[in-house]
């Protein structure tokens, strides 16, 4: 309980071919903060821990602090629009297979 009230961060992340995007934004103070690094396409792990690390460190932002996560991996759709990567079909509805076939 006593976490969930000093828990006031929401952590955006976005993986993208380039740069990873994270962006935090402070419940109590209103204050957004952005943190851009190059995205590690080897290890897209390490991009995103690297980031996080980073964006807490120069905001003097406390881990203990982020009530929630939110992620995104833009290089991921660029993948299935572009058609690269692994073989294979996502699953999906009808209507999302007719815009994936065009």
């Amino acid at each position: 309980m006593e976490r969930e009230k000093n828990s006031h961060l929401t952590m955006g992340i976005d993986i993208g071919g380039t740069f990873t995007d994270i962006v935090v934004y402070d419940e109590r103070t209103k204050g957004i903060h952005v943190k851009k690094i190059l995205s590690t396409p080897e290890k897209l792990e390490m991009g995103v821990l690297s980031g996080i690390s980073k964006i807490l460190d120069v905001d003097h932002l406390q881990v203990q602090e982020i009530k929630r996560i939110i992620h995104g991996a833009t290089v991921a759709t660029n993948a299935i629009l572009e058609k690269k990567g692994a073989e294979g079909r996502p699953h999906h509805n009808e209507r999302v297979r007719e815009d994936l076939d065009d």
